[in-house]
Formats: C-alpha cells, sequence, structure tokens
C-alpha cells in the first residue's frame, strides 16, 4: 500500500482531502502545534485520527511541536472579510519543507495539504491571489525546489497534492470527503476562536458555511451566530 504524508491541521479542507485518500493509502497524518489558537485544532485532530484508527483506516498521528517558535506566526486577524492580514507569511512553505523531511524519514513521496482552489483565487482590489502559497503553480514550483535539493541516489522525488492541484474548489473537495465519511466530516474545526462552537461570524467559519451550501449539504454544524 502507498503512503502519503497529509498535513492535517482538523479543519474542514484537509480532513476533506484526507478522506479521499482513506481507502487506498497508509497514511501520516502531522499536525503542526505552532500558536494559541492553534490549540483548539490539534486537539481536534487527535480526536478525529482516534476515530478513524477505530474504524479499521490505516492511518496515524504525529504532533510537530513548534512552540517554542511560535513568535513566527502571529495570530490572525479575526474579521468577517478577507484582508492579507489574515495570511501567516510563508506559513505553508515552512510545514511542507518539514513534513517533506519527514516523509523521506518515512519512506513516503507524497505530501497531502488542503488548499483549495478558492484559496489562491484573486484578491479583487489587488488582482493578486489572496494567498500564492496556495496556488497550483507555487506547489509546482515548490515540489521542484525540493526535488534540486534531493540526495540523487535517495530515489523518488516528493509530490506536493492538493485539491487545488486538481482544480477543486472549497465545496467540491467537501463533497467529496463527505461521500466517504460522513457525518464525521463535522467534527472539523474551522472557527479562529478556538471556543466551544464555531463563532459563525468569522472569515473561516463564513467560509465554512458558504462551502456547505455550495455542496449541498446540510450544515451540522453548531454555531454561535
Amino acid at each position: 500500500m502507498n503512503k502519503c504524508i497529509i498535513l492535517f491541521s482538523g479543519g474542514l479542507d484537509s480532513l476533506s482531502y484526507l478522506a479521499q485518500y482513506l481507502p487506498n493509502w497508509e497514511i501520516i497524518a502531522i499536525t503542526f502545534d505552532y500558536s494559541q489558537q492553534s490549540n483548539k485544532e490539534v486537539e481536534v485532530a487527535k480526536g478525529i485520527v482516534s476515530e478513524l484508527v477505530r474504524k479499521d483506516y490505516m492511518i496515524s498521528h504525529r504532533i510537530f511541536d513548534l512552540q517554542p517558535v511560535k513568535w513566527l506566526f502571529p495570530s490572525r486577524s479575526i474579521s468577517p472579510k478577507y484582508h492579507p492580514s489574515s495570511v501567516l507569511p510563508f506559513r505553508n512553505s515552512i510545514f511542507i519543507s518539514l513534513a517533506s523531511a519527514y516523509a523521506k524519514t518515512m519512506g513516503s513521496e507524497r505530501i497531502l495539504i488542503g488548499n483549495h482552489t478558492d484559496d489562491g483565487a484573486d484578491w479583487s482590489p489587488m488582482g493578486v491571489p489572496k494567498n500564492p502559497e496556495c496556488t497550483r503553480d507555487y506547489l509546482k514550483q515548490l515540489e521542484e525546489t525540493l526535488d534540486r535539493g534531493r540526495l540523487k541516489w535517495n530515489a523518488g522525488r516528493i509530490e506536493i497534492w492538493s485539491p487545488a492541484r486538481t482544480g477543486l474548489s472549497k465545496a467540491s473537495n467537501l463533497k467529496r470527503g463527505y461521500d466517504v465519511l460522513s457525518d464525521i466530516i463535522f467534527q472539523s474545526w474551522s472557527c479562529w476562536t478556538g471556543k466551544d462552537k464555531h463563532c459563525g461570524m468569522c472569515l473561516s467559519c463564513r467560509e465554512r458555511k458558504k462551502a456547505f451550501k455550495n455542496a449541498k449539504i446540510v450544515d451540522k454544524t453548531e454555531y454561535a451566530i
């Protein structure tokens, strides 16, 4: 069975993408504990992986403790609308680089990340991608860069796969994940507040609501508003 490494935040996008690999791959899910805001995500990720293990899927979990360098990842602006301040600069690049080194250690050549086409869509006021790190072109270039640094006698280049790479939007990625996991998908966590319920107002919650609506799936997430 092929083995892959997934950057698993416990969020809707990464869980939906993970689900699509569950039937045919051995998965190592890695979760980064990198800030106070990520604490809720870490606990959610642990719970989801534990449930998938109980269902006899071939999945294991590893927490990467980045708390000593949490100053690299300042708190995001909690806003109902997109703003560049909500993006943590080079976060994905750092995570993918760490995951790539770990993949070689574990005998895997595929990295999964939940970025979809909406993440890399243009921000209309500037005409530039909302998050360039999430675009298909950037991930392909990063893949090429990692290959250039690979020990050539260590066979096999790292591949970076994401919903964006195959042209999936947030809603279409969600639909495919839901088809595999059904209501387990609602255990995912999107909210930036880290409270007991999704706030329903931050940008991430709004995008979650929109994804369920566009995927034509009844949203059973508990929102404060």
